[in-house]
């Protein structure tokens, strides 16, 4: 009767073991499973910073692009109403010359 005891109480400790071995290797594996969805997901969200990363400097480089471009527009606006302002104004001084000329020219044919 003790042997059939004892028997009993080595089969129960040796499925108690088993059981425990059982449920730590499962522990092991979804302790890994875990681990290697983690570092997937780090490598995705790593790659998703790059992508924007990138993306945003190609959209800085467009920015000042057009910065740029309308800074050369707005100096080469500026240049452009300088040199037309100049024109008009050296016209604008000949034919005040001129207009100055004729009338020195009457007043020196007309003797007072």
């Amino acid at each position: 009767a003790l042997e059939r005891v004892l028997r009993g109480q080595e089969t129960s400790m040796g499925q108690m073991a088993l059981k425990a071995w059982v449920q730590l290797t499962g522990e092991h594996r979804q302790a890994r499973l875990n681990e290697k969805a983690q570092l997937e997901t780090q490598d995705e969200v790593n790659g998703i910073r790059q992508q924007m990363q990138e993306f945003a400097a190609r959209k800085k480089a467009q920015a000042q692009a057009v910065l740029d471009r309308m800074a050369q527009a707005s100096d080469t606006g500026l240049m452009a109403h300088i040199f037309s302002v100049w024109r008009t104004d050296l016209e604008e001084e000949q034919v005040a010359k001129q207009e100055a000329l004729a009338v020195r020219e009457k007043m020196s044919g007309q003797k007072l």
